[in-house]
């Protein structure tokens, strides 16, 4: 898988955690492993740094505080980080 391809799955991992669409993080997610990108990247690259622009956004009073919450049950219902040790998405 290019670099460019890994880019568009992070972008919309990071795009379903700024519109509050858990399962199309999850899809995004799944795809990633699918193709055989490492779970610590896929946490790092897109995971945290949707997290970040929830922050970002919050910071400049684009969004309000029921935002980041919604933002970290996504985290949740994704299944925290479990996926990540075991580097598969269910």
């Amino acid at each position: 898988m290019s670099t460019k391809e890994e880019d568009k799955l992070y972008e919309k991992i990071i795009k379903g955690f700024v519109e509050f669409k858990a399962e199309e993080v999850k899809r995004a997610i799944n795809k990633a492993l699918e193709e055989g990108m490492d779970a610590f990247s896929i946490q790092e690259n897109g995971l945290r740094k949707g997290l970040e622009r929830l922050g970002e956004l919050f910071e400049k009073n684009e969004i309000f505080i029921p935002h980041p919450m919604l933002g970290a049950k996504i985290s949740k219902k994704i299944g925290g980080q479990t996926w990540i040790m075991e580097g598969t998405m269910s």
